[in-house]
């Protein structure tokens, strides 16, 4: 009921955010606390609501906070509390100051501290602009109590700040949440368009390569990636382990062979090779490798570069190298 034409659906959204929320519920009390620090002791407000009610909305931030830590919610759920958390939270910051005119900059500050938060959460657009809604008739509920307030008076240049606050920080926090929720929907449609491309090539791959298919590093060595039916296959869970475990001396120096080869830029896409899988505890298992070389590839989408800057004792058995189909002779 939330989901606009242009959002992504809620469930993922959420998925993608919960740590970042928490993070950001966690720094929201961590403010609110700070602040009311700040009027207890620099403005000497210590008995002032103020100071309870900026000390009630970092309990509030915290506690919920810890409750969605413990308890997984559904999404719809975890919004909604998110969303009940930002309005009870801010609400209680703006009329601590009710009776403290003389304090209204700081609604200001808490307001566009507080849309600032919204932009962590996994909210959708009807949610934020209620968070918005409330906020804005807070501060002006508490801006016109102040104002009749006995011996009050609120110059023309208080007015102009209310005014240009309550449309600066609205229509700013909005163009960067409809920004935001609009790269969202276009990561989840590319997500969507992988997972739909990665099943048909699984289902492609399977009629040739028997459903086994399993990754081996850029050392030519080490099992990357393997999938249930190789590890079924092979008695054993693969990923982790050496290939050449699994080979004779023979095989092993034909497959390095076949990968170095490989590693050419007039060698075919794919290369078949016939080798003996060793099993524990089975009979060894002939089978037809097929070898795709994607180092190369991963280069040049800069997964590998990205991968060896970001450290530099980086071993080229923890990036990806070659893709391995396996298909049984009984199978042809």
């Amino acid at each position: 009921a939330w989901k606009g034409p242009k959002e992504a659906p809620m469930a993922w959204v959420v998925e993608r955010s919960r740590m970042s929320t928490l993070g950001g519920l966690v720094i929201m009390g961590c403010v609110y606390a700070a602040f009311a620090v700040c009027n207890a002791y620099v403005d000497d407000l210590d008995e002032s609501p103020i100071v309870v009610t900026r000390a009630a909305a970092a309990a509030v931030a915290w506690l919920v906070a810890a409750i969605l830590a413990n308890f997984r919610l559904s999404a719809l759920d975890f919004s909604n509390t998110v969303m009940l958390t930002h309005i009870t939270a801010s609400t209680l910051l703006y009329w601590g100051l009710a009776g403290h005119p003389g304090k209204t900059d700081w609604l200001y500050a808490d307001f566009a501290w507080s849309v600032m938060f919204l932009q962590l959460t996994g909210l959708h657009m009807v949610q934020a602009l209620v968070c918005i809604l409330v906020s804005v008739v807070s501060i002006v509920a508490v801006w016109v109590h102040a104002s009749l307030l006995p011996g009050v008076v609120m110059t023309k240049h208080d007015s102009t700040k209310l005014v240009l606050a309550l449309l600066c920080w609205p229509c700013v926090y909005l163009f960067g949440f409809l920004h935001q929720q609009l790269r969202l929907r276009d990561l989840y449609e590319a997500q969507c368009c992988l997972t739909t491309e990665k099943e048909a090539c699984e289902s492609l791959v399977s009629m040739v390569c028997d459903a086994m298919t399993f990754w081996i590093a850029a050392d030519g060595e080490t099992v990357l990636r393997s999938d249930r039916h190789f590890d079924t296959a092979m008695g054993r869970r693969m990923q982790g382990v050496q290939i050449s475990e699994s080979l004779d001396s023979d095989d092993q120096l034909r497959l390095k062979r076949t990968l170095l080869a490989a590693d050419s830029e007039l060698a075919p896409p794919v290369k078949l090779l016939p080798v003996t899988l060793l099993r524990p505890n089975a009979k060894p298992m002939p089978v037809q490798l097929f070898i795709v070389d994607r180092r190369r590839a991963f280069v040049a989408s800069g997964q590998c570069g990205g991968l060896l800057r970001r450290s530099a004792s980086v071993k080229m058995d923890a990036v990806q190298g070659f893709l391995i189909g396996l298909r049984l002779p009984d199978a042809e």
